[in-house]
């Protein structure tokens, strides 16, 4: 924050009553009613700034934006070979040359594709959703 100067209006902070500097274009915007975000924070029972989650961020937009498709066009280009590699997957499964089995690791039913090799795209381990993760992480 910048150093106070003599034309800076002296205010008490409506949570902890300690007096402070603001500068007069900041009273004009009425939004000086605390000393600090720390006190800020406290009146408001939530974080101030971009540390909040949700719609008590700053840059709150609502949520993932209703046009996803593009952001799945982004990853394609960022990303072909996984995207050949899944579509591959897909078409084999489709047409039966690709049969899922249970998951290698604890036999769940449910299974994703996992790639070793994208440049292999049907070679691939049967992994229940948990098993893909942990194999990633």
């Amino acid at each position: 924050m910048r150093k106070p100067t003599k034309n800076w209006i002296n205010k008490i902070c409506n949570l902890c009553n300690e007096e402070y500097k603001i500068p007069p274009y900041a009273e004009k915007k009425g939004n000086s009613k605390f000393c600090s975000r720390h006190c800020a924070s406290k009146s408001n029972g939530i974080k101030v700034g971009m540390n909040a989650k949700g719609e008590n961020n700053n840059a709150w937009k609502g949520g993932l934006t209703k046009n996803r498709y593009r952001y799945k066009l982004i990853d394609k280009a960022r990303y072909p070979e996984k995207h050949k590699a899944r579509d591959a997957v897909k078409k084999a499964k489709k047409s039966g040359k690709l049969i899922p089995k249970p998951c290698l690791i604890c036999g769940d039913e449910k299974v994703h594709a996992h790639h070793e090799d994208y440049s292999k795209p049907l070679d691939v381990k049967w992994m229940c959703v948990k098993c893909h993760h942990a194999e990633h992480h």
